[in-house]
């Protein structure tokens, strides 16, 4: 088990490396994992270096070599580029065919921005530098999830099935059977997705070929999968159920002492055996922190208002949750730093170049520790 963090932990300093200092952030989730951690602690309090007004709300954040990309919707929804030191925008480009939010985060490799849109049947391959499409591949209906970048290719799951593409030319590689829901999680041999019908499944990276299947594993409105050391694991009502990834044994589930209200919970984010979940209440909310080798909660956090997908840095965990951004303990939940916005939070946080990304109402922050 601590071999398979180990190596976890180094993919996601490969993925997270970047050339104007700390972090990455490119694609949801920060990793293919889905881990939504960085390795290295950032620490507040934090000041605020520069904000960036949106013609709309900012509901997706990544961030590599100098550019950070939003993607946003207003009246018209769009990808837009800003400038990491400043936050000036560099372009924008209008995603057609987007109905209601903003639900498929971009992700990014090398040059090249990947992107599609709620209700939009195409990913687009974007130059990060122009915003000039290099390519696009049509036929992917209601493109609500998010794109995984492994490798030389981009894995995207949609209701018209999940697909493996060329990053640099929008090739096909491999595709399955329809009916896959929500984002996949990856590793550098296997892609897992919920399948519709309530299964999970588990195909090669490289072929496309079925690794394994369950039987029924789901109902209702679980979580996007997300790897936590051997396991791969879903958060449902009040509980997070476990599976090995290798071959897709059922593992046990550990049961939370708060349960989400109706709705597909956000993602949690794990590290080192341990997974950070958001659970939203009738009347409260809560982050709730679980070891998944000892099988039990070892802290939980009640908030007022609803809580996105954590960002975790190392000994802190930031979180965005009504108008604030907090900042808490990663092994006791105790909230070391907050700060008030004008605005309530309309995306997670992200971690990128030695700082913490966010958006509240229609601006996009960027804040970083003080001194």
């Amino acid at each position: 088990m601590r071999k398979r963090w180990l190596i976890l932990l180094m993919v996601g300093m490969i993925w997270g490396y970047s050339a104007w200092g700390g972090t990455w952030w490119p694609m949801g989730g920060h990793d293919p994992a889905r881990s939504s951690a960085v390795p290295e602690t950032i620490l507040p309090p934090l000041v605020e270096v520069w904000e960036a007004p949106l013609p709309g709300k900012p509901q997706a954040i990544v961030a590599a070599g100098g550019t950070v990309v939003v993607a946003v919707h207003g009246r018209y929804s769009w990808v837009m580029a800003l400038k990491s030191d400043t936050g000036e925008e560099k372009w924008r480009f209008q995603v057609t065919g987007v109905r209601g939010n903003f639900k498929s985060s971009p992700a990014i490799r090398g040059a090249l921005i990947f992107v599609g849109g709620q209700l939009s049947d195409s990913l687009y391959a974007l130059d990060i530098q122009t915003g000039q499409v290099r390519w696009d591949l049509s036929g992917l209906t209601n493109l609500y999830t998010d794109p995984a970048v492994v490798r030389d290719r981009v894995i995207v799951s949609s209701p018209t099935g999940l697909r493996a593409i060329t990053h640099d030319s929008g090739q096909v590689i491999w595709e399955t059977e329809p009916e896959t829901v929500g984002s996949p999680a990856v590793t550098e041999e296997l892609v897992f997705t919920l399948v519709w019908g309530g299964e999970l499944a588990a195909f090669s990276l490289i072929s496309g070929e079925e690794v394994w299947r369950t039987g029924r594993a789901w109902g209702g409105s679980p979580s996007d999968p997300v790897l936590v050391g051997n396991f791969l694991s879903l958060v449902m009502n009040d509980t997070v159920w476990l599976w090995d990834q290798t071959t897709g044994r059922f593992r046990g589930k550990i049961t939370l002492p708060h349960q989400q209200s109706p709705g597909k919970p956000q993602r949690p984010a794990t590290l080192q055996g341990k997974i950070f979940i958001p659970l939203a209440g009738e009347e409260a909310s809560w982050l709730v922190a679980v070891d998944v080798m000892m099988g039990w909660t070892f802290w939980a956090r009640t908030m007022k208002r609803p809580v996105y997908t954590p960002c975790i840095t190392g000994k802190a965990i930031y979180v965005a949750t009504g108008n604030s951004l907090l900042s808490l303990n990663r092994e006791t939940g105790e909230l070391m730093w907050k700060r008030t916005f004008p605005a309530e939070a309309s995306t997670a946080p992200i971690a990128a170049g030695r700082s913490i990304l966010c958006g509240f109402g229609n601006t996009l922050y960027r804040l970083v520790p003080k001194g």
